[in-house]
């Protein structure tokens, strides 16, 4: 195993509390964060009592070295759900542990994945507007309720993301994708489109349901992780009564 320097420690430590801070920001569960950053520090063999620490806003490592202990600490707000950016961080991390990439490589590495092409947003909502289309058919929707269904979706959460950018509450972002989506929903069956209001207005807020974080609050419990495991759940809750609100409020404005 490699040994550490002193002059790379508090790199080290920044390079791992960024990369749990990423993790859990973007959609990972908690004990992966934890497990990914320990075994970050476990590549060196000179590196003692180490400690990761992740909740849903805050990051904690701590280790030592030779004797001399180190740490540093992240805080942040907001989950942004990035699966695309979980997978590049496993990638990175498992590189790391098995190939020779310094510190310093490593945290340019980070800086890349962080600052990664904005330009999926487009293709995030596009991909789940199919889906939630694709998804009516099975609720035996028409065309013309597909149609209405990949447009509200698509729009609905094209907003809801580049809205959450600027660090909203995700209980406010998602009150307005989901009316924006319903919204635009019954503005179409206004025109005359479409067959069902229900249909298309349950197809077009499937992007926004919190399967993420209801599965990674699962997980968490599984893995002994109670906090954060309560944390997930009570986002789920909030997720889902934002969802409620949203759609509450168009049909309020549209009956």
């Amino acid at each position: 195993m490699a040994i550490l320097e002193r002059k790379d420690a508090d790199k080290l430590a920044v390079l791992v509390a960024n990369v749990a801070k990423l993790l859990v920001k973007n959609g990972a569960e908690i004990y992966r964060a934890e497990d990914t950053g320990r075994r970050m520090c476990e590549k060196y063999q000179n590196i003692e009592y180490i400690n990761v620490y992740a909740t849903y806003n805050l990051v904690m490592v701590s280790f030592s070295l030779n004797g001399e202990e180190f740490s540093t600490m992240r805080t942040f707000h907001g989950v942004e759900y990035n699966l695309s950016k979980v997978a590049n961080i496993n990638e990175f991390s498992r590189r790391f542990t098995t190939e020779g990439i310094s510190v310093d490589e490593g945290i340019k590495a980070i800086e890349n994945i962080y600052f990664e092409n904005e330009e999926k947003m487009f293709r995030m909502s596009l991909y789940a507007a199919l889906g939630s289309a694709f998804l009516i058919v099975n609720f035996k929707g028409g065309i013309q309720d597909f149609i209405i269904t990949l447009i509200a979706a698509f729009i609905g959460e094209l907003c809801f993301i580049r809205i959450s950018k600027r660090e909203i509450p995700i209980f406010i972002n998602t009150i307005i994708g989901c009316f924006i989506a319903s919204s635009i929903c019954h503005l179409t069956m206004m025109l005359g489109f479409g067959t069902s209001i229900n249909i298309v207005v349950m197809g077009s807020i499937m992007p926004f349901l919190p399967g993420v974080s209801f599965t990674n609050s699962v997980r968490d419990f599984l893995s002994g992780e109670v906090q954060s495991g309560l944390m997930a759940l009570v986002q789920s809750l909030i997720i889902a009564s934002g969802m409620a609100l949203g759609v509450s409020s168009s049909f309020l404005l549209f009956s």
